[in-house]
């Protein structure tokens, strides 16, 4: 799987000025991708016994998500700074029981060429809601859902009110994403839900009178994008109940109603397994390449080695759409 040109990639998801804005990010974090973290982790993963090592080279971006999805139990980790350039040597003086992820500036894929299997730190997930794909799958989508939000009497509305956007982000967004995601959270700033004022809409669903959830939504011509969703954080927990269920439920028939071509759920994690990616899959989500993040990586694992059960559903670039390190793997063996 080769590592080719990231400027001036297609992607049917974005605008040129998007793009264009995406090679702006990519030259100015370029810096960061010239003196570069040489991590080595040294412990037990997830679903295994024996330890094994993991080497990371790069300017640090996805360093936390494959340490935390990776390692059950952590015993050592040591760092040193090396140069971008070295990365092949480095990669190939290591044995090949350890693995590697080198990870560059989009601008610097060339550099990776060999390395490994080409990966993003996140892909985009998006509704094409006239596709077979959807359109196959909506009846048993919608219905399914429907008993849900039917079950609890959840009903909703539409406001662009300035003092509901602020109260969603901060008692409903802001505590829901801390609390469920972590040390791996990544939380929006104000000023993107606030475009929904002139731009969108901020979904509301209501459990009887009580507001227990909520998604605010900005529209693109005939595309809406989710750029938030939450819950309310309190001792009844109304995630488990189907509160966010609704609030998805809700946006389709919204989308519907009003004849749009795509619902956009924005970014997930590149794992099969990862929740938030399951959840978008679930409502017909089909992964894309996102030109917003501005590295890429390279993932070396032997494929005469025993693949981590962990890594097993990492999805990863074959040239035309998104695959398991698994498949790709077995690709690689068959070829």
């Amino acid at each position: 799987m080769g590592i080719s040109s990231e400027f001036g990639l297609r992607y049917s998801s974005e605008s040129p000025i998007k793009r264009l804005l995406s090679a702006g990010k990519y030259l100015a974090l370029l810096y960061r991708s010239i003196s570069i973290r040489q991590v080595e982790m040294k412990g037990v993963f997830r679903g295994e016994e024996q330890p094994r090592t993991m080497v990371y080279l790069g300017e640090g971006e996805s360093l936390s998500y494959f340490r935390e999805l990776c390692f059950a139990n952590l015993h050592g980790q040591e760092e040193s700074r090396c140069w971008v350039h070295q990365i092949d040597r480095i990669q190939r003086s290591l044995p090949d029981e350890v693995i590697v992820v080198a990870e560059v500036n989009r601008l610097l894929a060339g550099i990776l060429k060999g390395v490994g299997y080409r990966g993003y730190p996140w892909l985009l997930q998006k509704v094409y809601i006239n596709s077979d794909a959807y359109l196959d799958r909506k009846a048993h989508i919608l219905k399914k859902r429907s008993l849900r939000v039917r079950h609890r009497n959840y009903r909703y509305d539409t406001t662009t009110d300035r003092s509901s956007i602020e109260a969603f982000y901060h008692h409903f967004y802001r505590p829901y994403i801390l609390e469920r995601f972590g040390k791996m959270a990544h939380l929006r700033p104000a000023r993107e839900f606030l475009a929904a004022r002139k731009h969108g809409i901020l979904l509301r669903v209501f459990d009887k009178d009580k507001w227990v959830a909520g998604m605010v939504c900005l529209l693109n011509g005939r595309e809406v994008t989710s750029v938030g969703s939450a819950v309310l954080m309190e001792k009844e927990d109304h995630l488990k109940q189907g509160a966010m269920t609704a609030a998805y439920y809700y946006l389709f028939k919204w989308a519907g109603e009003r004849e749009m071509d795509s619902v956009n759920l924005l970014r997930s994690r590149p794992h099969g397994d990862n929740g938030v990616f399951l959840h978008k899959e679930l409502w017909g989500a089909i992964p894309l390449r996102d030109p917003w993040p501005h590295t890429c990586y390279a993932v070396r694992i032997s494929s005469g080695r025993n693949l981590p059960v962990v890594l097993e559903n990492q999805l990863l670039w074959d040239g035309s759409t998104f695959i398991s390190l698994k498949n790709a793997l077995e690709k690689a063996v068959v070829t």
